[in-house]
């Protein structure tokens, strides 16, 4: 967590100077501590808003600042940093908040996001889904992620994710970024179809060769070398999966 968190803030300081994180719900004390960032100094809002302004406008005006407060956001009209907070940019460390940074989608689409994430973690949601015959894939890394994970057709989860979501996820994927999970549905489908395929040889060879042995028209050295040919076909057929050009 600590180096998605290191990432995502990267990307942040490519574009604004001051990065505000707000830690709700105080879970990410430890990791600000260690958290380095190059080029970036952290401070800590704790009552101290004046002496942080005339640090980062008139002591730095260059430096880069994450401003980190263990606790919810003020409201705005208590928010006596809120014109540098409405200046620069906003850092969340929930679920939805890495999920832009991994897709790198703007801050204006995470209400979507949000609404999204909720509708399918619903475990009444996921039950509703397969009444009606459908097949769900979830994908998630936290605790409260768990429930719905076990819950849906298919589910995956990243190494980097909790070990409860990883014990109840179908998939581990390497990587904090979602592209693996686009990989694994593409070889998915290819995978279907290729069975198909293989079934299709299969039944074929036993309905042309089958009768035709059975009537004693092929001899058994034609059936051995039929019956090899087959299964050189299925076999080369199931190897074109690996020169496959995945969609993306």
């Amino acid at each position: 967590m600590q180096e998605r968190i290191s990432k995502a803030l990267a990307k942040r300081f490519e574009a604004h100077r001051l990065v505000f994180w707000y830690d709700e719900a105080r879970e990410f004390a430890e990791v600000f501590e260690v958290l380095e960032v190059e080029g970036v100094e952290k401070l800590t809002i704790a009552g101290n808003e004046f002496a942080l302004k005339h640090r980062v406008l008139r002591e730095a005006p260059k430096q880069n600042f994450l401003l980190y407060k263990p606790g919810p956001r003020p409201d705005d009209v208590d928010n006596w940093l809120l014109d540098l907070e409405l200046a620069y940019d906003l850092f969340r460390t929930d679920q939805v908040a890495i999920w832009l940074a991994d897709l790198g989608l703007p801050a204006n689409m995470d209400d979507l996001l949000r609404t999204h994430a909720e509708f399918f973690r619903s475990a009444k949601r996921l039950e509703a889904l397969k009444a009606r015959g459908r097949k769900t894939v979830m994908i998630g890394d936290g605790l409260n992620d768990a429930p719905a994970l076990a819950g849906a057709h298919a589910s995956l989860s990243p190494s980097s994710a909790t070990q409860i979501s990883q014990s109840a996820a179908d998939v581990i994927f390497q990587g904090a970024q979602l592209m693996p999970v686009i990989e694994t549905l593409s070889v998915a489908k290819a995978s279907k179809r290729m069975a198909l395929q293989n079934f299709a040889i299969a039944a074929g060879y036993n309905t042309i060769f089958v009768p035709l042995a059975m009537a004693g028209i092929v001899t058994p050295l034609i059936a051995a070398i039929a019956m090899s040919a087959s299964s050189i076909a299925v076999t080369a057929n199931a190897i074109r999966l690996r020169t496959k050009r995945l969609t993306r």
